[in-house]
C-alpha cells in the first residue's frame, strides 16, 4: 500500500518466456484518435470512485470475456516500448512509440494468428503502415506474409446487462462493482481492437546491423520491372563483399544465409523495406557492425560531388553511382551474445524530415514516420 492505494508489481519476463508466451498474449489497441483520452478519463473515474488498478484490471478482463466469451484472459499488462507508464497513459505516443495494452490468458488457435509472418512485415515501419499497403503492389514479403490474423472490434467498458454472464465465481466481486456503479459511467464504452500479439522482429534483434530504407519517390509508370527478393538479396550479398574488400578486412565473405531482406510497396507507391545481416562470429561483429554501416552510407548517400558517386549504390535498382532510396533508420547489437540494441546516427537530424532520422544523407518530402 502506497498513500493507501494498492500497487500492481509485474516481473519482468527475458525474452525466451516472452516468446513462449506469445501465442497466449493478445493486445488492445485503439480504434481511432480519441481512445487513448477516453481511457485516460475512464481510469481516472474509477481511480475518483476510489476502486484500485488492480480491480480495474479485473473490470477489463471481464469486459473482455463478455465480448468474446470463446476466449479467456486471465492477467492485464500495460507494456511501453521504453520507460514505465501509468495504466491511464498507455496510448500516449503514435507508431513504435505507443504502449500496449496486453493481455495473457488462455491459447489463442494457430488458424487466428500469424505472428511469425507478420512480425517481420510489421517491422519494415508499424502495422498500420503494412496494412495500408498498396493493394497488388509487387511486395517482397515471406509466403503467407499478408494472411490476416483474427481481429475483433469490441467496447472496453462497463458491457450491458444482457451479455454478462450470469454466474462467475472467480469474478462475483467485479461483477458487483460493475453492477453497482453509476449509471453514466455504464454508458462509457471504449471502441478497441483485439488481436494476437505480434512480437517485435526476430530478424532485428538477432541481427548485427538492422538499416530500414524507402525509395524517394513512386517509379513512373513505364519504368522497367522491379527486381525480386532473391535478386536483391543476392545484390546485397555483393556489394557488402565489395564494401569489405575495399576495407581491408579479411573476414570470411558474406553468404546469402548472412543477409536478410523484407520490404512492400507502401501506400504512397514507394518501396519500403528493412535490411539485417545476421550475426556471424564473436570476432567480426564490430567489423560487421561498420561495414552494415557504410551500406547505409551507399544507400543514404546524396552528396553531389563527382568523387561521392563511388559510395552510392540503390537495393531497389541496384545501380552503382547513384541511389533513389532514403535511410529511415539504423540500429546495431550493443555485445554479441545479447539482443539489445542501440541506434547509429550519422550526418545531423532536421526537424519535420522523415528519411535522415539517422543518415541525413538524402532529404524526401516531409512525412510521417
Amino acid at each position: 500500500m502506497v498513500n493507501k492505494r494498492r500497487l500492481v508489481c509485474e516481473e519482468s519476463q527475458n525474452v525466451e518466456e516472452e516468446e513462449e508466451q506469445t501465442e497466449r498474449t493478445a493486445k488492445l489497441s485503439p480504434t481511432n484518435p480519441y481512445a487513448s483520452d477516453m481511457l485516460q478519463k475512464w481510469v481516472q473515474i474509477w481511480y475518483t470512485l476510489g476502486v484500485d488498478e488492480i480491480d480495474i484490471n479485473e473490470v477489463i478482463l471481464l469486459s473482455v470475456s463478455c465480448y468474446l466469451p470463446d476466449w479467456q484472459g486471465e492477467e492485464v499488462q500495460a507494456w511501453s516500448p521504453s520507460a514505465p507508464r501509468p495504466f491511464r497513459g498507455v496510448w500516449e505516443g503514435t507508431g513504435a512509440g505507443q504502449g500496449q495494452i496486453r493481455l495473457r490468458g488462455a491459447p489463442i488457435p494457430a488458424q487466428h494468428r500469424n505472428t511469425h509472418q507478420m512480425r517481420e512485415a510489421h517491422a519494415v515501419r508499424n502495422q498500420q503502415a503494412f496494412d495500408e499497403r498498396e493493394t497488388g503492389g509487387r511486395h517482397h514479403l515471406p509466403e503467407g506474409a499478408g494472411r490476416r490474423q483474427r481481429r475483433d472490434k469490441i467496447q472496453l467498458g462497463i458491457p450491458r446487462c444482457d451479455v454478462l454472464p450470469k454466474k462467475d465465481a472467480d469474478r462475483g466481486d467485479t461483477l458487483t462493482t460493475m453492477l453497482g456503479s453509476p449509471g453514466w459511467l455504464k454508458d462509457v464504452q471504449i471502441p478497441v481492437w483485439w488481436e494476437p500479439l505480434v512480437p517485435g522482429s526476430a530478424m532485428e534483434r538477432e541481427s548485427s546491423v538492422c538499416i530500414r530504407f524507402e525509395q524517394l519517390w513512386a517509379p513512373q509508370q513505364d519504368a522497367e520491372a522491379m527486381a525480386t527478393r532473391q535478386q536483391i538479396r543476392s545484390r546485397l550479398v555483393e556489394i557488402l563483399n565489395k564494401i569489405q574488400q575495399v576495407s581491408g578486412v579479411d573476414n570470411a565473405p558474406f553468404v546469402a544465409t548472412d543477409v536478410s531482406y523484407i520490404a512492400h510497396v507502401n501506400k504512397a507507391s514507394k518501396l519500403e523495406g528493412l535490411i539485417t545481416i545476421q550475426k556471424r562470429t564473436k570476432e567480426v561483429l564490430e567489423d560487421d557492425i561498420a561495414i552494415g554501416v557504410m551500406l547505409a552510407f551507399h544507400i543514404g548517400n546524396d552528396v553531389q560531388s563527382e568523387t561521392a558517386q563511388g559510395f552510392k549504390w540503390c537495393p531497389v535498382s541496384g545501380e552503382y553511382g547513384r541511389t533513389q532510396c532514403g535511410v529511415t533508420g539504423i540500429t546495431a547489437a550493443h555485445t554479441w551474445a545479447g539482443l539489445s540494441r542501440r541506434k547509429v546516427t550519422m550526418g545531423t537530424q532536421k526537424a519535420g524530415r522523415a528519411h535522415g532520422s539517422y543518415v541525413t544523407l538524402r532529404k524526401a518530402p516531409s512525412a510521417e514516420s
